[in-house]
């Protein structure tokens, strides 16, 4: 009985073959190759800011984040400006915002946000799920660009609203 199994390779197509994977993995890593990235995780807080905003922001929050970022321990002061806020039916607003992270040296990031406040069985509190663009930074941080998301809550039942968040991703910097 004669086996009906095909050979993958012969040795005619063998040349064909290594050359078609050679180029494959470098056309693959030729995609990779860009800015290595350097992870950035840390927690931090902000409150309401009970002031007039500066026209076009419609309300912003101050406080503080704790990171690490590159490898270091860093804390920097926040701002929260928020420009838009959009509520559906089930109570979920979906916020367009920005971070402005300083730090002790006077550098910044500065981020382009769209996030999410989801009720949660405990009235006047809301989970929150950001997506945040490292879009540019000063200092240290001359060129940054990025992707960081933030995971929390923000909670409406004290006498200011405050927002308490995680923060995950990466950074890179054209100056590197």
């Amino acid at each position: 009985m004669k086996s009906k199994m095909k050979k993958i390779v012969s040795t005619r197509s063998l040349p064909v073959f290594v050359l078609a994977t050679t180029l494959l993995f470098l056309l693959g890593t030729a995609v990779a190759v860009g800015p290595a990235m350097d992870p950035v995780s840390g927690m931090g807080s902000s409150q309401f800011v009970p002031s007039p905003p500066p026209p076009g922001v419609i309300m912003q929050f101050k406080g503080e984040v704790k990171l690490l970022v590159r490898g270091e321990p860093k804390t920097a002061d926040l701002l929260v400006n928020v420009y838009s806020i959009l509520l559906n039916e089930e109570n979920v607003q979906h916020v367009s915002a920005s971070h402005i992270l300083t730090f002790e040296d006077g550098s910044t990031i500065v981020t382009d946000d769209m996030e999410v406040a989801e009720p949660t069985d405990t009235p006047g509190v809301y989970t929150l799920n950001g997506n945040l663009d490292v879009v540019s930074g000063t200092g240290a941080y001359a060129g940054v660009s990025g992707q960081l998301t933030a995971h929390g809550t923000m909670d409406f039942t004290g006498p200011l609203p405050v927002a308490s968040f995680t923060l995950r991703g990466a950074i890179s910097s054209a100056t590197e």
